[in-house]
């Protein structure tokens, strides 16, 4: 947020037809926004990959890796597929050992694309393997290689 205005008026004094500048809001992504990125939060790293999916309902492969507390290599934990529908991405997860999170999580990005807010799904409360005890949603940070 750009707070540069503040020091020049305050309260209700903007000049008129004042608007921050570029697109401010947090939207839900596409799926091609999201297709081929990696987002990072604590111990966890998310991987989403495009067309991989051998259900035609789905876009693509999520993969969900946990870096273990002691600070070693991560580890891959999860693994599904994902899709995006009306602002929430679905995801169908399993930890290979009987284990699996199904949910459709609301998520908006940042104008800049750097952060993904993801929150639990409404109607189940399902919230997905990342989040913390009685945390809600929470913000990812897009990682780089």
């Amino acid at each position: 947020m750009d707070f540069g205005i503040w020091g020049y008026v305050t309260g209700l004094d903007y000049p008129q037809d004042w608007e921050p500048p570029g697109d401010v809001r947090w939207d839900p992504p596409t799926a091609w926004e999201l297709a081929y990125t990696s987002w990072a939060c604590e111990h966890w790293d998310m991987e989403i990959s495009w067309g991989d999916s051998d259900d035609p309902d789905y876009e693509g492969i999520v993969s969900l890796y946990q870096q273990p507390e002691d600070g070693q290599e991560y580890v891959l934990a999860y693994t599904g597929v994902w899709r995006m529908e009306s602002g929430c991405l679905q995801l169908e997860l399993s930890d290979g050992m009987g284990g699996s999170v199904s949910g459709s999580f609301p998520v908006r990005m940042d104008p800049t694309g750097e952060y993904l807010c993801i929150e639990q799904d409404w109607e189940t409360g399902v919230c997905p393997p990342f989040f913390g005890e009685e945390t809600y949603c929470i913000d990812l940070t897009r990682s780089y290689g």
